[in-house]
């Protein structure tokens, strides 16, 4: 004999998993201190013409006019959506000048049909998600000592090595990769079901939301081990960035072998 009961639930999941996040996916790239963080003297310019999009601050939330970057610079700060903090570093050394940190979070929207067969006495709460749409969300805030704001600014090597962190975690293939393995990975979830009862909604996007998770932390693991690794080969911003390794293609597997 089978037992079957059915169900279908429409519903949302919000997961934030950043700074403030339960997950803390917060990453950190600190180059040690370089030779131009060493330059006094600098003042921060006046009316160099910041595109409204670009946010840049000091500590005190007081803002900083940047240059206008280049089209492509210009791209990768819309992308990453990108935030300067910049700090006096006379008055407040640091022994890694440049800071950036990734905050990420995601949406997704899911109709969700559950169903739980037994057979011989076995219940299993079998779960189907059906993605209506997935949202990557990403943040990056660079930090910054003052001297370093001029009008060649965008061209400044530390400016450069810390905006290849943001071309990492920015770039729209790691968007894909994680929406494409969330709609591969968790077509269905087989959990033990012990109840007479139909499942709880919230029990349900409870499962689809642990399903997620587990996705998310590989997409982010994968994102540390190419944040060290740039770190390694260009040893913290000193170094030429090799050529093609912004190009690789994203490799979850090669990466997690290579640790």
């Amino acid at each position: 004999m089978v037992a079957r009961l059915f169900g279908f639930f429409p519903f949302w999941g919000a997961l934030v998993l950043g700074a403030a996040g339960s997950l803390g996916a917060v990453l950190s790239a600190q180059p040690p201190l370089g030779p131009r963080a060493a330059e006094e003297g600098r003042p921060v310019p006046d009316g160099l013409g910041v595109p409204a999009s670009l946010s840049a601050a000091d500590t005190f939330g007081n803002p900083v006019e940047l240059p206008r970057p280049e089209p492509a610079v210009r791209r990768v700060l819309e992308r990453g959506n990108v935030r300067f903090v910049f700090y006096d570093g006379d008055r407040q050394p640091r022994l890694f000048p440049g800071k950036t940190e990734l905050d990420l979070k995601f949406k997704y929207h899911a109709r969700t049909e559950w169903e739980v067969p037994a057979s011989r006495g076995v219940r299993i709460l079998v779960i189907r998600p059906d993605y209506d749409r997935i949202d990557w969300i990403l943040d990056h805030q660079i930090e910054l000592p003052a001297s370093l704001v001029s009008a060649d600014f965008f061209a400044d090597a530390l400016v450069q090595h810390e905006l290849d962190h943001v071309r990492i975690s920015a770039d729209p293939r790691i968007e894909r990769l994680f929406r494409d393995r969330v709609r591969k990975n968790i077509q269905e979830i087989r959990i033990p079901w012990e109840s007479d009862q139909p499942p709880l909604k919230s029990i349900v996007q409870q499962h689809v939301d642990r399903a997620i998770v587990a996705e998310f932390k590989q997409v982010l693991q994968f994102l540390q081990i190419r944040y060290r690794e740039l770190d390694r080969v260009t040893k913290h911003g000193l170094s030429r960035l090799p050529g093609g390794f912004l190009e690789d293609a994203p490799d979850l597997e090669r990466a997690s072998s290579s640790r």
